[in-house]
This record gives C-alpha cells, sequence and structure tokens, in this order.
C-alpha cells in the first residue's frame, strides 16, 4: 500500500531523521560561537598558547586565537587559518564572524519553518481509511430504485 497514512508517515520521519542527521550539532551553540567571534577584537590577546597547544614560538609563548589549523604554531608549517595576535587581525576576524552571524540566522529560520512544516503534516488531521467505503454505504445506490418503485 504506498499510498497509505503509515506508510507516508514512515517516509516523513525517515526523511527528519535523515534532516537532523545533516545538523549534528546543537543549533543554539553556533550561534554563541559566532558572536564570541564579533567579540573577539576585546579579548583577541588574552589567550596564551602552551607546548601542548603547539603556540609557542621558540621558548616565547604567543599571544592570540588560532582559528583554523596549526599544527605546529602560528607560523609553522601546515598553518592553514588566521592566528589573530594583532587588533587589524582580530578586526578582521570580527567583520567575518559579524557577516556569518547574520547569514548564520537564515540558516535558522529556515530549519525552523522545516521543523513546523514536519510537525504540521505530522499532527495535522487524521486520514480516514474508510472514507470511499463510508460515501458508498451512504450514499444512493442501485437499489434505490427498487425500493421507490
Amino acid at each position: 500500500m504506498p499510498d497509505s497514512p503509515v506508510g507516508d508517515l514512515r517516509s516523513r520521519l525517515s526523511a527528519l531523521h535523515v534532516a537532523q542527521g545533516l545538523l549534528p550539532i546543537r543549533r543554539s551553540q553556533v550561534p554563541a560561537d559566532l558572536l564570541a567571534g564579533v567579540t573577539l577584537p576585546a579579548w583577541y590577546w588574552a589567550p596564551r598558547g602552551s607546548d601542548m597547544a603547539g603556540y609557542v614560538h621558540g621558548t616565547q609563548l604567543q599571544h592570540g586565537v588560532p582559528i583554523g589549523y596549526f599544527p605546529h604554531g602560528a607560523n609553522g608549517p601546515g598553518a592553514i587559518g588566521l592566528f589573530a595576535d594583532s587588533l587589524p587581525r582580530a578586526l578582521i576576524a570580527a567583520a567575518v564572524f559579524a557577516v556569518l552571524f547574520a547569514l548564520f540566522s537564515y540558516v535558522l529560520v529556515a530549519t525552523a519553518r522545516m521543523h513546523a512544516r514536519v510537525a504540521r503534516s505530522l499532527l495535522g488531521p487524521p486520514v480516514d481509511p474508510l472514507e470511499d467505503a463510508r460515501g458508498v454505504m451512504t450514499g444512493p445506490g442501485p437499489l434505490g430504485t427498487l425500493i421507490d418503485h
């Protein structure tokens, strides 16, 4: 029965499960991280590197915030990203984070609308599978002409 309400419900639930798998992170964490990036010029100087984190240049610890992948320190080989260790770099990062924060609000609204659409379709009025049979039973039938005579 491909047109049955149960089969339709199963396909909708499986689609919802796939959609949730696309966002394996908490939706509230992303805006918080982006907002922290917007405030980066206020605190970029505070974090200090360590041997474990790989932000040591010689014997001197480097101050700054790594945004990316820095396996051998901020200036080491294989560094990909921005190491905000000065005010101009922190301002550039803050501008990028502000744009991403504004764009991510559209992602949140689209996710909320999708969730509402799925909830409406799942929680909508139930479909009566016997509606056609009830129409035949309550409507005029072939015996109606014989009874009237």
